[in-house]
């Protein structure tokens, strides 16, 4: 008996047979619940993000070992990382094989959704209750959900997705517009967002014909930070503004959205209550 179930692992994040939803530029260790009897494996890289640096490839593979082991690191597409590994009873992958397919993935950082892989190379596998030979549990199956990409309601997947578009302005909803910096802007040092958003660290700016700029509050990395979005109080109302440069009080931001930039602006705001 040899079987063959990912396990995924990035920080105190562990799924074991099961798909998880991660960060980008943080190592993701792939490898296998059980060994018992393995004596050579592989684990492949077969999908990834369309526009993603990292490139599908065979991650590692021994023809005499049994402990399979590969990393990756992704990058800051969202999307999935598809994921097969193949262990044999034999060495030089001789043998029983046994397979296993699943997905690291990175969520929209503004809606949470998760991009599924095209999952027709190699195609998907039986799942249990299937009848189908080397049945697994579905390779999109975050959270321990058995439904796969249909998903369960509230992952981020097709279900979830579909709801919110049934919902129309009930429940989250998104603001995306295109806002051009002012010299008083640029000389107070920040903006307004029109509304408030429902977290400040996944409000998005990208220059355009230029890079999408770092979020003080979203920034894991040691990047110089290019904005953050501050509350702050101006008599009986709230603004919500986004400081862009050190001209606001604000210290050690990079300077590089400028006057006369024209932003690609992107954030989810706060939930509208439903009505009664």
């Amino acid at each position: 008996m040899i079987t063959a179930l990912i396990k995924l692992t990035q920080d105190i994040t562990v799924g074991e047979g099961v798909a998880i939803a991660g960060v980008a530029d943080t190592l993701v260790e792939v490898g296998n619940v059980d060994n018992e009897n393995v004596q050579s494996w592989k684990i492949e890289l077969v999908y990834v993000p369309p526009g993603s640096s990292v490139v599908p490839a065979m991650l590692a593979q021994n023809p005499n070992d049994s402990e399979p082991y590969a990393s990756f690191t992704p990058d800051t597409i969202p999307g999935s990382y598809r994921l097969i590994l193949k262990v044999y009873t034999g060495i030089n992958y001789t043998g029983t094989e046994d397979v296993d397919i699943r997905n690291f993935v990175l969520k929209d950082p503004l809606q949470s959704i998760v991009f599924p892989p095209y999952q027709g190379v190699p195609p998907k596998l039986p799942v249990p209750g299937s009848g189908g030979l080397g049945a697994k549990p579905d390779e999109l199956n975050l959270e321990g959900q058995p439904y796969g990409w249909d998903g369960y309601g509230d992952e981020g997947l097709l279900l979830d997705f579909m709801r919110r578009v049934v919902r129309g302005s009930i429940g989250p909803s998104y603001e995306s517009y295109v806002h051009q910096v002012s010299a008083e802007e640029a000389a107070v040092g920040y903006f307004l967002l029109p509304s408030e958003p429902s977290s400040k660290s996944s409000v998005s700016i990208t220059i355009h014909e230029g890079i999408r700029q770092m979020n003080r509050l979203a920034n894991t990395t040691e990047v110089i930070d290019d904005f953050v979005v501050i509350d702050t109080v101006v008599g009986e109302t709230v603004e919500y503004r986004v400081h862009i440069n050190d001209n606001g009080g604000v210290t050690e931001l990079s300077g590089d959205i400028k006057v006369n930039d024209v932003l690609f602006v992107e954030y989810k705001k706060v939930l509208i209550e439903e009505p009664s």
